[in-house]
């Protein structure tokens, strides 16, 4: 046998750096002044603003600057990806994986979030499907293939008035912050970031600063039996079941579900050091 030498290039995670936001609007749909939204038109609508805003705040936990830019799809394109794509049907020809090779219209070092209307799933258990990466982490640096990007559901994106959104980020009360919270949960994912925490909080991300919030532990009381069981429901770990001492963990970025009120999109400091190790933050 010949023996083989390999080499491993490492570097520090630097303390800053900024990542170019590749925004597709799939959706059909409208904006605030009942035009239908386009490129040309999103960074000029309030709602879109907060939006882009609270999407930076929270790249600015983990150290990250966010360069915005939107982009249109065909129509064709819209009338089959835009509406009610499947998140159950991940597969390489699936419509989900096809709409992420829309980026191969503009290459680049970019983070593609695709905003569509809606996304559709038989496997939630009855929980909204928000979100989906192509995989985690993303392939980054290479646009085009079956898996470079995210997939945003932008349905409350013009919901409520602005008036009610804060000066701090509102997942509560903010349909923009809803959004924004999403693409950042999404992205996360894709630089390389796991769920702190599972619904069944039975399996937790592997970092070493993260809460963790355990079903053994964190369950109700008459739910803990019922914690990894097969022959009846295991207890499904909600935020707010998550916010203090052993159990915690609910506040963050990267908890496996948005609860309003609860969901405050924190990062630990580790999980900004893998954010922005990540080729596409420079």
């Amino acid at each position: 046998m010949i023996p083989t030498r390999r080499s491993v290039i490492t570097r520090p995670a630097p303390p800053t750096g900024n990542m170019e936001v590749a925004l597709y609007i799939v959706a059909d749909m409208t904006n605030s002044t009942g035009a239908p939204l386009t490129a040309s038109n999103a960074l000029a609508d309030p709602y879109v603003q907060r939006f882009v805003s609270t999407f930076q705040t929270f790249l600015s936990r983990a150290g990250i600057t966010g360069t915005a830019t939107f982009y249109d799809v065909t129509a064709a394109d819209r009338a089959r990806f835009g509406t009610n794509i499947s998140a159950d049907v991940t597969g390489p020809c699936s419509e989900l994986s096809q709409m992420f090779t829309l980026s191969s219209a503009h290459p680049g070092n970019t983070m593609n979030l695709f905003l569509v209307q809606s996304l559709r799933s038989a496997s939630s258990g009855g929980n909204t499907v928000v979100g989906i990466d192509g995989t985690i982490p993303g392939p980054s640096s290479m646009n085009g293939t079956v898996a470079s990007g995210a997939v945003v559901s932008a349905a409350d994106l013009f919901a409520g008035s602005l008036t009610s959104c804060g000066s701090n980020p509102n997942m509560a009360g903010c349909g923009p912050d809803r959004v924004a919270y999403i693409g950042a949960h999404e992205t996360g994912h894709f630089l390389g970031l796991f769920h702190t925490t599972e619904e069944d909080g039975a399996n937790f991300d592997p970092l070493a600063d993260t809460m963790k919030c355990a079903c053994t532990t964190c369950a109700s009381p008459t739910q803990r039996p019922n914690c990894g069981s097969t022959s009846v429901s295991s207890p499904s770990i909600s935020a707010d079941r998550c916010v203090s001492g052993s159990c915690g963990g609910g506040d963050n970025l990267m908890f496996w579900l948005l609860q309003a009120g609860v969901s405050l999109g924190n990062l630990s400091p580790e999980q900004g050091q893998v954010m922005r190790l990540n080729p596409l933050v420079q």
